[in-house]
């Protein structure tokens, strides 16, 4: 959400928080807000304990028309690198930089 530690990251790494249009740090966006965002990119820090993959995201019913699933662009990060402030933050936030400006890192 907006003004959260992931917005921070992201904004750092180069990229806009498609979740800044909530009305709290921590929320829950809809499906239709996801599809309004139309994001270009999508990482999920949850895999490591929710066990999904990016081919999963990429098969969720109605999100065919979402960019970043039509072009393969849905990322998983390691959530320990993320999730949380702590000395590992400089290597999360490079991880994101790196799938959010790969033209970088080449």
């Amino acid at each position: 959400g907006p003004s959260s530690y992931a917005e921070a990251l992201i904004n750092l790494a180069g990229g806009i928080n498609a979740g800044s249009v909530g009305n709290a740090q921590d929320f829950q966006m809809s499906l239709e807000e996801i599809v309004n965002q139309n994001p270009d990119i999508i990482i999920f820090s949850h895999a490591s304990y929710s066990g999904r993959t990016p081919e999963q995201v990429m098969a969720r019913p109605g999100w065919g028309t979402i960019a970043a699933i039509k072009n393969g662009a849905v990322f998983s990060i390691d959530s320990n690198l993320v999730d949380r402030p702590g000395p590992r933050v400089v290597d999360g936030l490079e991880a994101l930089a790196k799938l959010i400006h790969p033209e970088l890192f080449k």
